[in-house]
């Protein structure tokens, strides 16, 4: 790959993706009423679940039936957005949108980072857009979602559809509402970390009344929601069975609220990273720390290179054959001791694995899946996903990223 281009391809991906994107800043004080959903259709074929276009439903606990409906509560609310989690799902289909309370449908922005035609390509993301806080109203609300080409008959050809899996509206409050306060523990602004951190939050006001402390946290790492920024706050909202944040450095729900960071299979990182806390009380309410920022990862003779990919296919979907793209390793092979892929999909046969430069790889239980360190070489390699299933395996954007671990000592 020559240098000029990689050099333009890593400054895309390292960029923050200003129009997608948005999370709470330290100080903010919020409500996130969490919605989630197992598949939701977005689209046409009516016979697979795409009546769901335009279709009022509550804004609740669940989808189920059993679902509670939220109580918004807009006392003292300063702002609104709403965070949808959705799979692009067939190519082609653009305008997704969310509406509440039948109000004018909102339109949910695309990454900057997904090439033309970025419809084309497989995506899982998480955008955020701003709600009017006059589409909301005190108490239970309503939610519809369309895309934008009008319902067609199956039979008139084409079949554009978005699957939505998790809806998330926030709420910001004045600093007068009642909230937490307290500090994120056990790192120092300025300061560094090793193989592992132990954090913990100080309560300043209103200890009794924490449920749970989730910690996050802004460095170089996988892109867990699929918005082609690699160095961002890294979480992204669980889709299934129960609402809460996946991708973060963790949660704890019991007192004194520490976890340990294991920081091992984290790349090296050029920039310092900075760590934040989101403190959650009993009655939902969200306190946003402050940040203890520029913090340096430091692990002597320890590295771990993360090797972004590129050339990307637009339908990467394995219904019919392989599908790869290529990754970059620029490290020394010969210090190697472990290696791994990670990416995010959707398809029928994503328990199988593939191929690194021809050499198979099996799936590992877990978000990860193992690649043999004697099948890598420096400099370009290509990694490619399997066929199989009547859907094949879909890889999102932006594709698979390896994590090499180096022993340097």
């Amino acid at each position: 790959m020559p240098l000029r281009i990689l050099i333009t391809f890593l400054a895309t991906l390292l960029s923050v993706s200003g129009i997608a994107h948005a999370h709470p800043r330290p100080g903010d004080v919020f409500r996130e009423y969490n919605m989630a959903t197992t598949m939701w259709r977005v689209g046409e074929r009516p016979e697979w679940g795409g009546s769901n276009w335009g279709k009022n439903l509550i804004l609740a606990t669940n989808r189920s039936p059993e679902g509670k409906p939220y109580e918004v509560d807009l006392e003292g609310a300063t702002r609104a957005e709403v965070v949808v989690g959705y799979d692009q799902c067939h190519s082609g289909t653009t305008g997704l949108a969310i509406a509440f309370n039948d109000n004018e449908y909102l339109r949910l922005p695309v990454s900057d980072t997904v090439p033309e035609p970025v419809a084309g390509y497989m995506q899982w993301p998480y955008p955020t857009v701003q709600v009017p806080m006059a589409h909301l109203k005190g108490g239970q609300n309503q939610i519809k979602f369309r895309i934008d080409p009008p319902p067609r008959l199956p039979k008139e050809g084409g079949w554009q559809q978005n699957i939505v899996y998790s809806v998330v509206l926030r709420i910001y409050y004045g600093k007068d509402k009642p909230h937490v306060q307290g500090t994120v523990t056990g790192v120092v602004e300025d300061g560094e970390i090793g193989l592992s951190a132990d954090l913990g939050v100080q309560i300043t006001a209103g200890a009794e009344q924490v449920a749970r402390v989730e910690y996050v946290g802004q460095y170089l790492d996988f892109d867990h929601d699929s918005d082609g920024v690699f160095r961002e706050w890294q979480y992204r909202y669980q889709a299934f069975e129960e609402p809460g944040l996946y991708g973060h450095i963790g949660t704890s729900a019991t007192a004194p609220f520490g976890v340990t960071w294991d920081t091992r299979w984290i790349p090296d990182q050029v920039e310092p990273m900075h760590i934040a806390a989101r403190v959650v009380t009993q009655d939902g309410m969200v306190y946003m720390t402050p940040e203890i920022r520029r913090i340096r990862l430091v692990r002597v003779g320890y590295s771990v290179e993360m090797c972004q990919p590129f050339n990307v296919p637009q339908g990467w979907v394995t219904r019919k054959g392989r599908m790869g793209q290529k990754f970059e390793v620029r490290g020394d092979l010969s210090k190697a001791k472990s290696a791994r892929v990670m990416f995010r999909s959707w398809g029928g046969n994503d328990d199988k694995g593939g191929w690194v430069n021809q050499t198979p790889f099996e799936r590992f239980k877990g978000p990860w899946f193992e690649i043999p360190v004697a099948a890598i070489k420096s400099g370009v390699n290509t990694i490619e996903t399997d066929k199989g299933g009547h859907h094949g395996m879909e890889i999102v954007w932006p594709g698979a990223v390896v994590f090499v671990q180096y022993d340097l000592r």
